[in-house]
């Protein structure tokens, strides 16, 4: 079969894009530099792979229908219409005449608002990212849940640059607490506290489910001296185990470590001293359906898991409850249990 590459990409580089339009977004500093190289299509694609000889054919490794450029790889993929699908802010933008990324990114940023348009770039950030994880090997194309996990990554980019800071002051009280999980699954909290002095760490963890109520806790002290990020790494880990033990593997996982929640889901480099727990965290989530794993920007959402690690700290041993807490948490449980 004959492609003919160079005439796929002979009116890809365009010198009148606003390139203000993607630098002054709103946006981690990664994702402007991902839609920066997108839209100069420097993506490392099968067609650019193959214009490089690097590759022969070009073709899309994903749907093996389509010369894989960087506009359908991000959107005209055959495999993506389970995402675009469930995306309705492009329904009646034409992309009909498209022949680039630019085409496609510039019909976007005259049809859409600021925050839809913010929304967008994460989506087209997170596909290429599962793209990535399809080609090699590693991972599942997870691409049902795209939209509500780029919704989720957004707020919380936004919380974590202070973007929202202002409001969420504002926010009333029982906004800011803890949340049960949605029907037919269950809520693993976890944390881990430090004591440097001891070199020991304690492990807290609580599953809860739709209605508030204690299903299963565990705390587990550690003599180690972890980083605070192994440690919250391991608490994760172990959390997940724990649930999966005592049968509840429709879980939705939170922890208030974002650098650790960002290496689950982001693939983010890892160093040798977490990257076998973050492995290994992985490899349980393959094998748990809907599993996700969230970050809580806010402490006083994870306050019940928090308490339970500064429990362990006191204790010489492990334990474990299902369907009760220790009296130590009892006012943290009631606390966070819907009104």
């Amino acid at each position: 079969m004959s492609l003919n590459i160079k005439e796929s990409t002979s009116e890809m580089r365009k010198t009148g894009f606003d390139w203000k339009s993607i630098w002054n977004l709103n946006l981690p500093t990664k994702i402007k530099i991902f839609l920066w190289r997108s839209l100069r299509e420097w993506l490392p694609t099968q067609v650019n792979l193959a214009r490089r000889n690097i590759l022969v054919g070009g073709l899309c490794s994903v749907c093996c229908n389509s010369l894989e450029t960087a506009v359908h790889a991000l959107w005209g993929c055959s495999r993506l219409k389970k995402v675009w699908n469930r995306y309705d802010l492009l329904r009646g933008v034409n992309f009909a005449s498209s022949l680039c990324f630019q085409d496609f990114f510039s019909s976007c940023t005259q049809n859409l608002g600021k925050k839809d348009l913010k929304l967008l770039c994460v989506v087209l950030w997170h596909v290429w990212f599962l793209r990535n994880q399809l080609v090699q090997c590693v991972g599942r194309h997870g691409l049902k849940n795209v939209v509500p996990w780029s919704e989720e990554f957004l707020e919380e980019s936004m919380v974590v640059n202070g973007v929202v800071g202002i409001q969420r002051e504002q926010v009333r009280q029982n906004e800011i607490k803890w949340h049960p999980p949605e029907v037919g699954f269950f809520k693993l909290n976890t944390d881990a506290a430090i004591d440097v002095q001891k070199w020991c760490v304690g492990l807290g963890m609580v599953v809860r489910d739709c209605f508030g109520a204690v299903k299963a806790g565990s705390i587990q002290r550690i003599e180690a001296r972890y980083s605070a990020s192994v440690a919250e790494a391991l608490a994760i880990l172990r959390g997940i185990s724990f649930a999966i033990y005592c049968g509840y593997d429709h879980l939705i996982i939170e922890s208030d470590a974002l650098g650790v929640v960002n290496m689950i889901n982001l693939g983010t480099e890892i160093s040798a001293d977490i990257g076998v727990i973050i492995e290994d965290i992985r490899c349980l989530l393959q094998n748990i359906p809907d599993a996700r794993v969230r970050y809580v920007s806010i402490r006083k959402a994870n306050v019940v898991a928090n308490s339970l690690s500064k429990l362990a700290l006191t204790l010489d041993v492990s334990y474990f409850w299902l369907n009760s807490f220790p009296p130590a948490v009892e006012r943290c449980v009631q606390d966070d249990c819907p009104s």
